[in-house]
């Protein structure tokens, strides 16, 4: 089938047209197909599928997935065992058009945006996608429906600045139907009419707001019945003060990009009721855009003001000194047409505030450096407004009335790639769309970055991105790039904000630039920085007050990539010394805390790694899961300080932390990671432990290799590691962790059904272990012996020798070791078709797992769900295969025998 024929329409009621023609399809599938078509990706799982049809068996979900393919073919609904994906171009569903046709709109010219609105308005249709709304689209149907309503109010206003009086009517006429109280709806309607010659419209047009709002028992709005009385009384002939309005703005015709958001926040200024904001406070890191947002905004805006605007850049982090509100106040009086000689400076203040009084005045103040600087400049009087931008979170909410504060973030990565689009052309974004994406995410989202990038660019107009995205990776260079004779680059921008720290702010910051893991907590700071907490407290409140560092979930502190660059590089260049002495301090403190963690997960592992310093917030678990929470929560940091060069220096980390974390790497399944990271400690020298000690460091971190690869399925390189460990451990009689090598190698053996070498390590490591008195491995020998005794077909034996496990494990600790026994009687006590003792054993394993390892418990599960069937015990069997499909939908890595049993899963549930 040719899908370019298809259309599929869910703006208003779903219906699919083939060549122009409505197919014919019944109500439901069709909500199906609606639900499929608004999801990002036109794919959805058949579980969410589940989940938005509740009322609905999972059956008949699927049978009108069948009904769609069979009208529509498997060309546009193709088969898929997971869900249902849609196999059309995402222009074909008339809801991603919507939101394509407005992000082409967004920035450009009023007569090149109209058309494009226009399409994007016609694109609805009559009814809702629908009958009743189902939860997991509430917030997608929502973002359609504010998008829909911001694109109406859009077109109004760009018809209305084109001077396309009737066309504006007639669409605010639409919007007025669609939300019959909304006030920013009926004005613009109001507006049009006036603006048309058609004032006498006006009233009619309000007594229909009056009746709808008297309909739904809301309040009519003062606002607009003021604006319909000026309306038809006549237009306001303009005083000559406002006819004299200064107008100090800089010209900003630049696109502004990912700001939507904001600039809706700035438009609250424009309110004409008394809980209407009178002032914006733009907050934010360097670099971030917000004189970009502030200007763009006002110039947007100034026509709304006839008293004129004032603007002053107050220089408060600019590399001078900041400008005096006596300064501002006296040349804004002058601006005004008032001398200020010889006034004081309250006398400034006054007529200051005296000349703005009755007027409608946009005042921008920016680059504030602190209250202080400002406070007096706000304007004061009903129709005049204030915006004031600073890297300083002003607290200034009590000053001139109602505010609103907007705390600017990094651009995302799309609005980035616009930017960067418009700096030096779509093609060239275009031919190397993946260099250009980590341009952005290099310059960590700041415009400023992204622009002097994009500067270089253009005076290297044939080097490729790639090249250039290659130099940014050196240290350094991204705070540098761009800086020339005239123009400051990030390293100058970001100094301004540092010189005017105090010290402990300044060596915080340097502690949490140096700490390369995404967040830290303040605690952790504070011992870092070998500070009180009070006064670590103290330096944050600074920090987070200039946007220098930010709040992160779980009270912690982050700060951008750029900056975090910009830190690093100011601590190595201060204080060399100390710079050394905060990373040994860090990594000191998590190999601590992975050995605390790793001793609550039961690994029985000694690592010479000393005591923690007194006071130092190392972690004290009390459970497993305390444990393997701590480390899931810290692990990005861990990652990252492995893979840092700048703790290279320390090489006996490089193998500490490995060894520490394997425990919990092996239990979270981040088995990919923990080979890297083991196989790279092989290499390290751990020489400072002496020659002895070394080598038997270095007999464990074979034994660990082993047991990751052999999860991996990697089973020859893994009795490789293993044998290799073995013959260390025979030739310095390091005995019991030969018996712990042996008994890795029996595993392996068994994954490969070799039974012979299977037996044969397990018996030479029963010896050892007998000899030991170690029961842990005397019951894992025995164990050992039951998968052997299965596969040759002696289940009775099996069942003996499991219990012998059993007996051994009552004097050892090790859960994760019980959980296995329990497997394996499952396993044996199926053989003789003794299902209740199966059940039993395999409910045990699973209880166990669920401290240890989700995808043995999931495979646990899986098993015990043909025992269920044959005890009848059906809600047992479901209960059973649906925990055991989430456990495996979780997992991070999954290997292909996973992937077959969550497949197997899915189809059981869906049946």
């Amino acid at each position: 089938m040719d899908t370019s024929r298809i259309r599929i329409e869910v703006l208003g009621t779903p219906r699919v047209l083939m060549d122009g023609e409505p197919v014919a399809i019944r109500p439901r599938p069709l909500e199906v197909l609606a639900v499929v078509a608004l999801s990002d990706s036109l794919f959805v799982g058949y579980p969410q599928l589940y989940g938005t049809f509740p009322k609905n068996k999972p059956s008949t979900v699927r049978a009108h997935v069948s009904d769609l393919r069979g009208q529509l073919g498997r060309a546009v609904v193709p088969a898929d065992r997971g869900g249902v994906r849609l196999g059309v171009n995402r222009d074909q569903v008339d809801a991603v058009l919507f939101d394509v046709l407005l992000g082409r709109a967004r920035g450009l010219p009023h007569d090149r945006r109209v058309p494009l609105l226009r399409q994007a308005r016609d694109l609805w249709g009559p009814g809702k996608p629908f009958r009743e709304r189902p939860d997991p689209l509430a917030d997608r149907l929502d973002r359609l429906r504010r998008r829909r309503y911001a694109m109406y109010l859009d077109l109004i206003d760009s018809e209305s600045h084109l001077g396309e009086s009737d066309e504006a009517i007639a669409d605010a006429e639409r919007a007025a139907a669609l939300w019959p109280t909304d006030e920013a709806v009926w004005s613009r309607l109001v507006d049009a009419v006036v603006a048309a010659g058609r004032a006498h419209e006006a009233e009619h047009h309000f007594a229909r707001y009056q009746e709808n709002a008297a309909r739904e028992r809301k309040k009519v709005s003062p606002d607009l019945r003021a604006k319909v009385r000026r309306a038809t009384a006549g237009r306001r002939v303009p005083a000559a003060d406002d006819l004299a309005g200064p107008y100090q703005l800089p010209r900003y015709d630049t696109v502004v990009r990912g700001r939507e958001t904001d600039f809706a926040r700035l438009d609250e200024l424009l309110g004409s009721s008394p809980e209407a904001p009178g002032l914006a406070v733009v907050t934010g890191p360097p670099g971030v855009g917000k004189t970009a947002l502030a200007l763009k905004w006002a110039n947007k805006v100034s026509g709304r003001f006839p008293g004129g605007n004032l603007h002053v850049d107050l220089a408060g982090f600019a590399g001078r000194t900041p400008v005096s509100p006596e300064e501002v106040l006296a040349g804004f009086l002058r601006t005004l047409r008032i001398s200020p000689n010889g006034l004081t400076h309250d006398e400034l203040v006054t007529a200051y505030r005296t000349a703005l009084v009755g007027r409608s005045v946009l005042v921008v103040l920016d680059n504030a450096a602190d209250r202080a600087q400002v406070e007096q400049l706000i304007a004061i009087g009903e129709a005049s407004r204030t915006v004031i931008t600073s890297r300083f979170a002003l607290l200034v909410s009590d000053v001139g009335g109602p505010s609103c504060a907007i705390d600017l973030s990094p651009l995302p990565a799309a609005a980035g790639l616009q930017v960067l689009s418009d700096a030096i052309g779509d093609r060239r974004v275009r031919d190397e769309p993946g260099a250009a994406a980590e341009i952005v995410d290099r310059c960590s989202g700041l415009p400023l970055a992204i622009g002097l990038v994009a500067a270089r660019a253009r005076l290297w107009k044939s080097r490729r991105l790639r090249t250039i995205e290659a130099e940014l990776e050196e240290t350094g260079a991204i705070l540098d790039v761009g800086a020339m004779r005239d123009r400051s680059g990030l390293r100058e921008s970001f100094t301004w904000s540092y010189n005017a720290l105090g010290a402990d702010a300044a060596h915080v910051l340097h502690v949490v630039g140096l700490h390369p893991g995404p967040s830290v907590r303040p605690e952790v700071i504070a011992h870092l920085a070998s500070l009180s907490r009070r006064d670590t407290s103290l330096a944050l409140d600074e920090l987070l007050a200039d946007n220098l560092v930010y709040s992160a979930p779980d009270d912690r502190i982050a700060l951008h990539d750029v900056i975090r660059e910009f830190a690093v590089d100011t601590a190595t260049q201060a204080a060399p010394d100390e710079a050394e002495r905060v990373r040994e301090k860090l990594l000191e403190y998590l190999l601590w805390s992975a050995v605390r963690c790793d001793q609550a997960l039961d690994s029985g592992r000694d690592l010479p790694v000393g005591e923690p310093d007194d006071g130092a917030p190392v972690p004290a678990p009390a459970t497993k899961e305390e444990a393997a929470t701590w480390l899931a929560e810290e692990h990005e940091a861990y990652l990252a300080v492995l893979r840092s060069p700048a703790f290279a220096r320390w090489p006996s980390y490089r193998w500490l932390l490995p060894a520490a974390l394997c425990a919990y790497h092996n239990r979270a399944g981040h088995w990919a990671t923990a080979e890297q990271l083991l196989c790279e400690a092989l290499d390290v020298d751990k020489s400072d432990l002496g020659s002895e000690r070394a080598l038997y460091f270095q007999a464990v971190n074979l034994r660990l290799v082993c047991l990751i690869q052999r999860k991996l399925g990697k089973l020859d390189p893994a009795a490789q590691h293993a044998r290799r460990s073995i013959r260390l451990c025979q030739e310095h009689g390091w005995s019991l962790d030969e018996a712990h090598a042996r008994q890795q190698l029996c595993v392996v053996h068994e994954d490969a059904e070799q039974w012979d070498d299977a037996l044969e390590q397990a018996t030479a490591a029963q010896a050892i272990y007998t000899a030991c008195d170690d029961y842990r491995g005397i019951a894992h020998t025995f164990n050992t012996m039951v998968g052997i005794d299965l596969n040759a077909g002696r289940p009775e034996h099996a069942v003996a020798s499991g219990l012998k496990a059993a007996e051994a494990t009552r004097r050892s600790t090790d859960a994760y070791g019980r959980a296995s026994i329990h497997r394996n009687l499952q396993r044996a006590y199926e053989a003789l078709e003794d299902w209740e003792n199966a059940v039993d054993h395999g409910e045990a394993a699973a209880a166990l797992y669920v401290a240890d390892s989700p995808a043995n418990e999931a495979h646990v599960l899986h098993s015990l769900l043909l025992a269920y069937r044959r005890l009848d015990r059906p809600e047992d069997e479901r209960r059973a295969a649906a925990r055991a499909r989430d456990l495996l939908l979780d997992l991070p890595h999954r290997r292909e025998q996973d992937k077959a049993v969550l497949a197997e899963l899915n189809e059981r549930l869906a049946g």
